[in-house]
């Protein structure tokens, strides 16, 4: 083969590549899966044939460099030729992405012929860089790419995943195998990071996306309202949902996840693949779960077009053509794969989640009543086997099946479900199950309340409020492990004492009644802190809107300035002293890489503990104190500690446990939240 793509090269002696030799290539680079070696002639040839591209040859030889990025070796020559070539590159699409610009219309619509070219050579060019880059392209450099336009950037990127699975009518699928589910993996990628917190602020901050009322923010005021921050966002996301939902998104994903499962989780056994099976089994797996979490994120974190996005899934068949035979997939016997555990979970998730006060949902249950009773049998199996390290996984595993069986009205998957609830978790984890469906309205995790299945199930959903917090976790070694155990107890007492003065009405009086007797002296320390919150808000916006280096180093040094003089000021405090007498001998985890300035003297932990608690999810927390976290923050926190601040209880990446301690803290701190 190499030697028939090298007759080809050299059938012509100019410096660049005919229109004839590019097709015979692509018809051959088309027909084989076979890896391909060609010679340094090509590469060369083909350079030149970026730097002189004209519109006649540009769709042929972007789709050239589409498939020879299919070998990972061939990448980084593929990118660094764009890269040399960007202007002419840039010229080509140019047209393209200016006819983007007119009014759109979804597909079927009168100008559709008119865009499908257009469309066509500028997702080539958009797998090509995505295929070859490295790091792998961010989903504001695309929005860049097609003139800082979202809608338009969700029609190219919703062609380039059609023309990847083959759902453009009448037009093959330009990938296969392997390299298709990379691609499909990558775009998918793409989509869920639009829908990030930090994706929107980068779009609205550098290019101008997105609605101006975030900027408009008061000076006079040290905090700012959760709505100001997170209404634009969850428009922003509402947006999203009515483009995927415009321009089909869901009818062919579901189609193409279908096949998916068709092709690579049909055999009954991880046992029965080869290698080069088993590589496109985890790929696949990783797929699906990319899939679902892009579904997951859409559903939960705003209430915008959510009504819409639902009947959408169900009238495309998501349960039937995917969520069903997922479970049926995975609940089959088999060796379990490591990555099927997160997989299973998350189905049973987006099952619950869409069949929400969903009748066409319900009455699909009803017929298959049988796959929620293998999935309840199947977590049994799953801990037996020991294929779930953590526990708590297996609880967050009961817990959404709970759901998923509330909200489907199913009476044939109570018994198995409350078999496996007793049988499989210990007291925490049926304590973790409760506390995290305590809350029939949350967003991310909603119950049909009137739903029969409630009723049977409440020993499930009851809370043990008379129950103490779980002892923390032993740490590794070092003196990590005092600090863990020192901030355990302090975390477990504070509990202890919210636990207690939540018990009786008097209790709580007499908790209003010292929080409202100040004395002058607490009054005046209370002001001046106030004051230094409002200084530090206004320094941090400088230095956000800050448009020269200079000025953002200048908003710097101010920051830090006043963070050592509130750092010095913090310890004297005599009131504050008396309430917390531990606090001045005891070690603080260094947060500084978390936020600007040295890390304070009281380290605001419970805002990091209430966003990993998914009450935010990818939107940012503003704490009383000024400081911003995000999920990349929490994400970071939980590389070092395994034990939840508050109330000393284990906690890992996937969820923490919310315990009745956790709850009164986060209700004390409600108002800074969304």
């Amino acid at each position: 083969m190499e030697a028939l793509i090298e007759s080809i090269v050299q059938s012509d002696t100019r410096a660049e590549l005919k229109a004839a030799q590019m097709k015979a290539l692509i018809g051959l680079f088309t027909s084989t899966s076979v890896p391909l070696s060609p010679s340094h002639a090509l590469f060369d040839k083909l350079s030149a044939t970026l730097a002189a591209i004209t519109v006649e040859d540009a769709h042929q030889c972007i789709q050239l460099c589409f498939l020879l990025c299919r070998e990972a070796s061939h990448c980084s020559i593929i990118f660094k030729l764009m890269e040399a070539h960007s202007t002419q590159v840039d010229s080509i699409v140019a047209p393209c992405i200016s006819a983007l610009e007119t009014p759109h219309v979804a597909p079927g619509g009168g100008n559709a012929y008119e865009t499908a070219k257009d469309l066509s050579l500028l997702s080539r060019l958009v797998l090509v860089i995505l295929a070859s880059a490295q790091p792998r392209m961010k989903a504001t450099d695309l929005v860049e790419l097609i003139d800082a336009d979202v809608e338009s950037t969700v029609e190219v990127l919703l062609y380039c995943y059609r023309s990847v699975c083959g759902a453009l009518p009448g037009v093959l699928a330009t990938a296969s195998g392997l390299y298709q589910l990379r691609l499909a993996t990558l775009l998918v990628d793409l989509f869920r990071e639009l829908t990030f917190w930090t994706t929107y602020e980068e779009l609205h901050s550098n290019l101008g996306i997105g609605s101006k009322a975030k900027k408009s923010l008061s000076s006079s005021t040290g905090t700012v309202s959760m709505s100001a921050l997170s209404g634009p966002f969850r428009h922003h996301v509402g947006q999203l949902i009515s483009h995927l939902v415009s321009y089909d998104f869901f009818g062919p994903m579901c189609m193409y996840l279908s096949r998916i499962i068709d092709q690579h989780l049909a055999l009954p056994s991880s046992c029965d693949r080869n290698d080069s099976d088993e590589g496109n089994a985890t790929m696949a797996l990783s797929l699906l779960r990319n899939h679902l979490l892009l579904l997951q994120t859409l559903l939960t974190l705003t209430d915008q077009y959510a009504l819409v996005l639902r009947k959408t899934l169900c009238r495309c068949g998501l349960l039937s053509k995917v969520c069903g035979p997922l479970l049926r997939a995975l609940c089959r016997p088999r060796v379990c794969l490591r990555e099927e555990m997160p997989l299973l979970v998350q189905t049973v998730a987006v099952s619950a989640t869409v069949t929400h006060r969903s009748g066409e949902c319900r009455q699909y249950w009803d017929e298959n009543s049988s796959v929620l009773v293998a999935v309840a049998d199947r977590s049994v199996a799953t801990l037996a086997d020991g294929c779930i390290e953590d526990p708590r996984a297996t609880a967050e595993l009961v817990a959404q099946l709970a759901r998923l069986v509330v909200n489907s009205h199913s009476s044939a998957a109570l018994a198995p479900l409350l078999r496996t609830w007793e049988s499989v978790l210990d007291s925490d984890g049926k304590h973790y199950v409760a506390c995290s469906l305590s809350n029939p309205k949350n967003r991310s995790r909603p119950l049909d309340i009137s739903s029969p299945a409630y009723e049977s199930l409440r020993c499930v959903f009851r809370v043990d409020t008379t129950a103490p917090p779980p002892p923390p976790l032993a740490a590794q070694d070092g003196p990590a492990e005092d600090l863990l155990h020192q901030r355990g107890q302090r975390r477990d007492n504070r509990g202890h004492r919210s636990l207690s003065r939540g018990r009786g009405r008097g209790g709580r009086g007499r908790s209003r009644s010292r929080g409202r007797a100040r004395s002058p002296k607490r009054r005046r320390r209370r002001g001046s802190q106030q004051a230094r919150l409002q200084q530090r808000f206004r320094f941090m916006l400088q230095r956000t809107i800050a448009t020269t280096a200079a000025a953002q180093e200048e908003a710097q040094v101010q920051l830090d300035a006043l963070d050592l003089t509130a750092d010095s000021s913090s310890g004297e405090s005599g009131d504050d002293a008396a309430d917390t007498p531990e606090s001045a001998s005891a070690l603080q985890v260094d947060l500084s890489r978390w936020r600007c300035g040295p890390p304070p003297r009281t380290i605001p932990t419970r805002y990091i503990c209430s966003l990993s608690h998914s009450l935010i999810r990818s939107a940012p927390v503003l704490s009383s104190t000024g400081y911003i976290f995000d999920e990349d923050v929490i994400m970071d926190y939980l590389q070092y500690h395994h034990v939840c601040p508050i109330s000393g209880a284990p906690m890992s990446r996937a969820d923490l446990v919310v315990d009745t301690a956790l709850k009164e803290e986060l209700c004390k701190v409600q108002p800074n939240f969304m």
